[in-house]
């Protein structure tokens, strides 16, 4: 029979080792195993189980000595954002999912941290009243998650536009178009960047730049960031006002390019919003297809700096 002593050992919340990576690949990886709170896309398990400086993971440890739970605070980004808990649901019961996000809001407070953000599926009500009963509050702005693959596109070309890729758009160019676009697909800080900023942004050699052009004049733009070999994010995009239905062929050509030349096999687009753009409702017919749309929820970290004390 088993040894009392063992089975009534505590759980223990402790901080990742590298000898963790395959229980916990083993336990999360996969479709068949879905962790209950799932990981806010683009993350995978893969990279949270990689070294990485900005990352901070705990884990937790069976009374057996089984790996069962991991959370990761990641410190990378424009806010600090927590990853999990991945718990499994046989350990819901020993309220792991509590235990793993109390360490990981200790260690936030004592980098300082004001406050985290988690990003949790609009379809998880299970987890989402789990993080409200933990003092997160839900934020009105929400993320969408698209991916587009080689494929999936349906529209066909529009023979009144030209859409090719752009080294040769000129930062005043760039600029005017932003003005008239916007930033509803896209970050708002690019209003005030000056010309130069516009043409070192132009040159990263990461950033690959699709033009649209109507009577001899650029009327919109879309810009694809590099994230591996293979893959890129849609980090801005958009048309001037008249030429709006342009768009969805728009994206559909820049995507057949992407596959094409450019040999990705796979593009994302996220978009933070209040309510779902009109720019996203033309992407379902031009290649990309919807997957997620996150709540983002926020939890100040008064409370967890008293319990770090």
């Amino acid at each position: 029979s088993p040894n009392p002593a063992v089975r009534t050992r505590p759980l223990k919340i402790r901080a990742f080792q590298p000898s963790d990576a395959a229980p916990l690949r083993h336990r999360f990886a996969g479709e068949t195993r879905p962790p209950w709170l799932r990981l806010p896309p683009p993350y995978a398990l893969e990279p949270l189980l990689a070294a990485d400086e900005g990352l901070t993971r705990f884990v937790a440890e069976s009374g057996r000595g089984d790996v069962v739970g991991l959370i990761a605070l990641d410190t990378r980004g424009d806010f600090p954002l927590l990853l999990g808990p991945l718990v499994s649901d046989e350990q819901l019961a020993e309220l792991l999912g509590n235990k793993l996000l109390d360490q990981a809001l200790i260690a936030a407070a004592e980098r300082g941290l004001e406050a985290v953000l988690l990003k949790a599926d609009v379809r998880e009500e299970r987890a989402v009243s789990f993080l409200i009963n933990q003092g997160f509050r839900v934020l009105d702005w929400r993320e969408y998650y698209f991916e587009a693959r080689p494929g999936d596109d349906e529209a066909e070309a529009d023979d009144d536009a030209s859409f090719a890729a752009c080294p040769e758009m000129v930062s005043s160019d760039y600029a005017k178009l932003y003005q008239a676009i916007g930033s509803s697909l896209g970050r708002p800080d690019r209003a005030d960047w000056e010309r130069a900023e516009i043409f070192e942004h132009l040159q990263n050699t990461d950033l690959l730049c699709y033009a649209a052009r109507q009577d001899g004049r650029y009327v919109g733009v879309i810009e694809l960031t590099r994230r591996g070999p293979n893959e890129a994010e849609m980090t801005y995009g958009g048309v001037v006002p008249d030429a709006a239905e342009l768009w969805g062929r728009f994206v559909a050509s820049m995507l057949r390019h992407a596959w094409a030349d450019w040999h990705l096999e796979r593009v994302r687009l996220s978009v933070l919003a209040r309510e779902v753009p009109p720019e996203l409702q033309a992407l379902g017919t031009s290649g990309f297809q919807r997957r997620r749309a996150l709540l983002l929820l926020e939890k100040p970290l008064g409370q967890a700096r008293l319990a770090a004390r």
